[in-house]
């Protein structure tokens, strides 16, 4: 997912699950700011293992990891028509959608 700003340039590129380091790459010399949010706990700690040396030095990538159960309770929530509702505050993540709310915190990992 990409913003741009009034002038055509890539404000922020978002990506989600464990996509290849060199998208990630491109994305940071494109993008002021590029957030990954890493999810499948198995897949992440192995995948992050393999590409947090290669990552690192990316100042303008930070990254994210949402566990399981947490992933888990967010699809709950999920509806085919919704209007979605976040708080953010001190490092949680309040979601609301009609009567049910949803505490998340995200493990920073960059």
């Amino acid at each position: 997912m990409l913003w741009r700003n009034d002038h055509g340039e890539v404000e922020w590129w978002i990506e989600l699950g464990l996509p290849d380091e060199k998208r990630l790459r491109k994305a940071c010399h494109q993008a002021r700011h590029v957030l990954l949010y890493a999810y499948n706990a198995r897949a992440a700690r192995v995948w992050w293992q393999q590409n947090q040396p290669l990552l690192s030095a990316q100042a303008n990538l930070s990254v994210r990891f949402i566990d399981d159960e947490q992933l888990n309770a967010l699809a709950s929530l999920v509806q085919r028509t919704m209007v979605l509702q976040a708080t953010l505050q001190d490092g949680l993540i309040w979601l609301s959608y009609a009567d049910q709310q949803l505490e998340m915190t995200l493990e920073v990992w960059q």
